[in-house]
């Protein structure tokens, strides 16, 4: 079976209307969504399109033609340190984003029609190793309609913009060239649609790098909001591709090209929330992935350098709450691969290009693991200019704590969290405290932590032996938005 669709078909099957049950979300507030960090991270994906979440959106103008406007201006930053000089765990990051949003709305009793039009423009800086500089220009622009029939609603929707694929954004949360078509039953409140995108692995807000082919995605989900027992239960399928290149030689048109490896991985999975009982809510979610890269250049070689995947990650939290603070019990499992670089099977999980903020992750040391290390993290940002990476260590993370709102807007959090993985056991101490409200937010936080290391290190000869010292690790992270 071939992995890759042509994008320029499936965005033809989307204006002819043809509706499948198998979608993500698009929304004018993902330049906010650390705002989501004075909760818990959470942002459910309700597949409602950008037609929609606009029209629910409140905007900075709007005029009785349909012409609206708005600007949004936003950043973060954060600092790392601890560990020993092989770590490499020193590093900063800041990056501010400006963007104006031009659009137009026209409605009718049956229709609903919505063109926008947002430039964006970055400033980011990264020392590492070194201090690197990066001015980035990006941008959406895209048509979203949706037509109601008795008691259907039928969505089409297509052009660059943004698309968020999970709640936790472990899977996916990044800019896209796509087509969108979904459907929705009103009195069932039940929903779906079907997407096809085209993205790069660069950098978020980055320029297109056109040596590289665009990666795809295919797919879509299922979105039911009962309201009784259940708040909200999805159901999704994606297929991420990576096409063939070939090796190009340079002559005095073009560079030389590496060969690129291709291959195509499956994303099944379920994502849940109940409705808050006794002063309780559960939520949870599973992710599965399958699927293969070919390392190999010819017929021949092929499969002997084949990759296969075949893993998962697990999620599960339990929040009670108060009138103003609520304590949050969460567990994560994430697979690893236990013959790491031995055979031709790649079982750790990884997303396709995800931003996580579920778990307090920007705050957190031992879920992201930004630091080097033998084996790969299972998790990196928007800003890491990198593929999945299945060949990883896995991890298991579990985090208990408490939140206390103020009022006016002011919330803080207190939590620690226990990591298992490759790099050993390790307990972390996180604190958070900011202010958010309908037209920004602001959220600083930090968090300290103690690694045992699970390896021991050699004393002059191999076979003399000593447990490694137990490591600390300190990380800040700060995030500011507001929409004028």
């Amino acid at each position: 079976m071939k992995p890759d669709l042509n994008l320029k078909f499936i965005i033809f099957l989307c204006i002819l209307g043809t509706v499948s049950e198998l979608s993500a979300d698009s929304y004018p507030k993902y330049r906010m969504d650390d705002s989501s960090l004075l909760g818990d991270g959470i942002i459910n994906v309700k597949s409602n399109g950008r037609a929609a979440n606009t029209t629910a959106d409140s905007k900075s103008f709007s005029s009785q033609s349909g012409f609206y406007t708005s600007l949004y201006v936003w950043g973060r930053s954060y600092s790392q340190k601890g560990g020993v000089k092989e770590d490499a765990a020193r590093k900063w990051y800041g990056r501010a984003t400006f963007s104006p949003e031009f659009g137009w709305q026209g409605k009718t009793d049956r229709t609903e029609t919505l063109v926008l039009v947002s430039p964006i423009v970055t400033y980011a800086e990264k020392d590492d190793t070194r201090l690197n500089t990066y001015r980035l220009s990006d941008g959406e622009a895209l048509v979203s309609s949706r037509i109601t029939i008795s008691e259907f609603r039928f969505r089409a929707e297509g052009g660059r913009g943004f698309q968020r694929l999970d709640k936790n954004g472990f899977l996916f949360a990044n800019l896209a060239n796509y087509g969108e078509i979904g459907w929705e039953y009103m009195p069932w409140n039940i929903r779906g649609a079907f997407i096809g995108a085209e993205f790069q692995s660069s950098i978020a807000y980055s320029n297109r790098d056109r040596t590289e082919a665009p990666l795809r995605i295919q797919g879509g989900d299922i979105v039911w909001e009962p309201k009784k027992i259940l708040s909200h239960l999805r159901a999704f399928h994606y297929q991420y591709s990576e096409p063939r290149q070939e090796a190009q030689r340079a002559d005095l048109f073009r560079r030389e090209e590496p060969f690129r490896p291709y291959g195509f991985f499956r994303y099944s999975g379920l994502e849940w929330e109940s409705e808050t009982f006794l002063k309780t809510k559960l939520e949870g979610s599973a992710i599965q992935v399958e699927g293969r890269r070919e390392n190999g250049n010819g017929p021949f070689n092929s499969q002997n350098s084949r990759q296969n995947t075949n893993a998962w990650l697990a999620t599960l939290g339990a929040t009670w709450k108060e009138e103003s603070y609520s304590i949050f019990l969460r567990a994560l499992y994430a697979t690893k691969d236990p013959t790491f670089h031995t055979d031709q099977n790649s079982n750790g999980y990884a997303g396709i290009k995800g931003d996580p903020r579920g778990y307090l992750a920007p705050f957190s040391i031992l879920l992201l693991r930004d630091w080097n290390a033998k084996q790969d993290a299972v998790f990196s940002g928007v800003d890491s200019p990198r593929k999945p990476i299945y060949e990883n260590s896995g991890l298991q993370y579990y985090q208990t704590g408490v939140s206390k709102e103020w009022g006016k807007g002011w919330s803080t959090t207190l939590g620690t969290g226990l990591g298992i993985s490759y790099i050993g056991r390790g307990l972390e101490i996180i604190a958070a405290s900011g202010w958010k409200s309908e037209s920004g937010y602001l959220v600083a936080g930090a968090a300290y932590a103690w690694v045992r290391p699970g390896m021991d290190e050699s004393v002059i000869l191999d076979e003399i032996r000593r447990p490694i010292p137990t490591r600390e690790y300190f990380r800040w992270y700060a995030s500011a938005g507001i929409r004028f």
